[in-house]
């Protein structure tokens, strides 16, 4: 076990080491008037090509193979097979695009999509009762007695479970003090109706210089549930959360080794895969009308209810899905956004005069009850079409780039051993930001490939992200961190 979250936490410094890269230079950083013509520089199609696929016009192979050692012979990057995923479309398009703050108006749009005509209120503090906190303390010697026996398994142990004690008993001291001042009962519940406007919160400008939050949360009842519902803007990104507090709590399995396994799984809820997805489509219409999203992943969720019950043996343990979980991204002429676990990036010099606004998500679970959880961040709006087949550099040129500078964003640990195996190549598109503008980007095809550390010995390609993105128009290298 010890060994898994060693590799866990090493893969994670990996990725947050990938991303933060040298900044460069402000000429680099600038795009240069060629660079902006490229981006509406139309394909040059053969007669004979035209209406044919991408993969077809571009003579782009189904997988890639290659291995590529640095000097020190401690890094090693391997594609066996790997397979490289094109979209089936004839075309490649750029397209602009905005962050898309809420507004005012948005508090009563939402609110009408996920409540209709139900009675909906100002979302109240939760008041902790005295109670809460001797069930929290009790908890808390529970889990520590039950971690204290791991532990003292294995005699090395000593010096931690002394630390570990203290810091223990410091959680009981702070809410043994907290549980002395909480109220013997929860007060009434006050149900005051919201102001829809989105609200300036104090409390957050109070630890940030320059920052700014502006939110919007309520409460309201849909049949016999309570939900929750919540929009902000701030200065670091934007989001729009909706939680119905369900009887069953599904999980998704995302891990096609798992999914392989449980295949023969019946999903019981009483919406197909197809009637849910148009559910959501409608919902994000309502949302933003005329928004160009698309589904991206579908994933079958168990009630996560049981979890205690499950442990570890899935496919042994679970009898029947009880829903869907859906990632939905851009779209543009039929090639889909690539998606990412980068968030911003963490080079403080680059923090204090730039905050990268984050890469749009939206997910969304859907059970009997209907869509039960709804999470959108970072939200965008697609603006007009630059380009609608864009020129591309060659997927010879691609592979050239590829096994040249995929070793250089791990360059600085020479002393560390690393084993990367690409899982895929895959052509999509990203939102490139536009120079000395936060909040404009444009929606360019990439090369993104995905990688995972082959000393984690993982059975499945879960972990994998993009550790390179190569611009498909022109090869330049794409900072996945700073979105240029």
């Amino acid at each position: 076990m010890k060994r898994k979250q060693i590799l866990i936490l090493l893969m994670g410094a990996m990725m947050a080491l990938s991303a933060c890269q040298a900044t460069p230079e402000e000429d680099v950083i600038v795009q240069k008037a060629e660079q902006q013509e490229k981006l509406t520089q139309a394909a040059d199609v053969a007669p004979e090509l035209v209406g044919k696929s991408l993969r077809e016009q571009m003579n782009i192979p189904e997988t890639i193979s290659f291995q590529v050692t640095d000097s020190s012979g401690k890094h090693i990057y391997t594609a066996d097979n790997a397979p490289v995923n094109v979209p089936d479309t004839d075309k490649a398009s750029t397209a602009n695009a905005i962050r898309d703050d809420f507004t005012d108006e948005d508090t009563k749009i939402w609110t009408e999509a996920f409540f209709g005509n139900a009675k909906v209120w100002k979302t109240e503090e939760y008041v902790a009762t005295k109670s809460d906190y001797m069930d929290w303390i009790n908890q808390e010697n529970e889990n520590w007695e039950q971690e204290k026996e791991n532990l003292a398994s294995d005699e090395n142990n000593r010096a931690y479970i002394e630390n570990y004690e203290k810091e223990h008993q410091d959680r009981i001291n702070e809410m043994t003090a907290q549980m002395e001042t909480a109220p013997e009962t929860a007060p009434e519940p006050k149900y005051e109706a919201p102001e829809y406007k989105l609200v300036q919160s104090e409390d957050y400008q109070t630890v940030t210089a320059n920052g700014y939050y502006n939110g919007f949360d309520i409460t309201g009842k849909v049949g016999d549930m309570e939900a929750n519902l919540s929009i902000y803007n701030s200065d670091w990104g934007t989001g729009g959360y909706y939680y119905l507090q369900t009887p069953e709590t599904g999980y998704p399995v995302t891990d096609e080794f798992w999914k392989m396994r449980t295949e023969e799984i019946p999903n019981n809820c009483k919406y197909s895969e197809e009637e849910a997805v148009q559910m959501v489509k409608d919902l994000l219409e309502k949302l933003q009308p005329g928004n160009n999203l698309t589904v991206k992943e579908i994933n079958p969720t168990y009630n996560g209810s049981k979890m205690d019950e499950l442990e570890n043996s899935l496919d042994s343990q679970i009898e029947s899905y009880i829903g869907y979980q859906m990632r939905f991204v851009r779209e543009v002429n039929c090639m889909q956004e690539n998606t990412t676990m980068y968030s911003g990036t963490d080079d403080e010099e680059i923090e204090a005069t730039y905050i990268p606004f984050g890469y749009e998500r939206v997910e969304v679970y859907v059970g009997d009850e209907g869509i039960t959880s709804f999470s959108w961040s970072d939200r965008m709006q697609e603006g007009e079409i630059l380009q609608e087949n864009v020129e591309m550099i060659s997927f010879e040129k691609v592979q050239s780039i590829i096994e040249e500078q995929i070793m250089m964003k791990d360059a600085d640990m020479e002393d560390i051993e690393v084993r990367q195996k690409v899982v895929s190549v895959d052509l999509g598109l990203m939102c490139v930001r536009k120079p000395n503008d936060n909040s404009s980007f444009t929606m360019v095809p990439v090369w993104d490939v995905y990688e995972i550390w082959e000393e984690a010995n993982i059975e499945s390609d879960l972990w994998a992200d993009t550790e390179l993105t190569i611009n498909a128009i022109d090869g330049s290298i794409i900072n996945r961190g700073y979105r240029y």
